[in-house]
């Protein structure tokens, strides 16, 4: 989350440790998806300018952990695809834990996507 922020233009890494500060990390997440202008703005170096430019550009590109821990280059990688977040959380969910390398993940993951639709 922390790069992920940084990236933003305008949050910096002492803004993006207290916009990590506000609340816990799914918390977090859901208030980004919310468009939660007002909560952001709350982070010390924060305005209302730099929140909503952070919402836009994060929106629907951060999966909420919801107990299974993400790998983060896998989901950049459907992300940068153009899939969202609801379209392959199912799916990971789904995922044999003996797959180790990420091309062989990706392509397992874009099979049962194929497969779903």
């Amino acid at each position: 989350l922390f790069t992920k922020l940084i990236k933003v233009s305008g949050v910096g890494p002492k803004s993006a440790i207290s916009i990590m500060d506000l609340d816990e990390y799914d918390k977090l997440m859901e208030h980004i998806e919310k468009a939660d202008v007002a909560f952001i703005a709350k982070a010390s170096g924060v305005g209302r300018k730099t929140a909503q430019k952070l919402i836009v550009e994060l929106q629907g590109k951060l999966v909420i952990d919801d107990g299974m821990p993400a790998d983060g280059e896998l989901v950049d990688a459907l992300t940068s695809l153009g899939y969202k977040a609801n379209e392959y959380r199912d799916v990971l969910d789904k995922m044999p834990g003996d797959i180790d390398r990420i091309e062989d993940k990706i392509g397992w993951v874009l099979r049962e996507i194929g497969r779903a639709m």
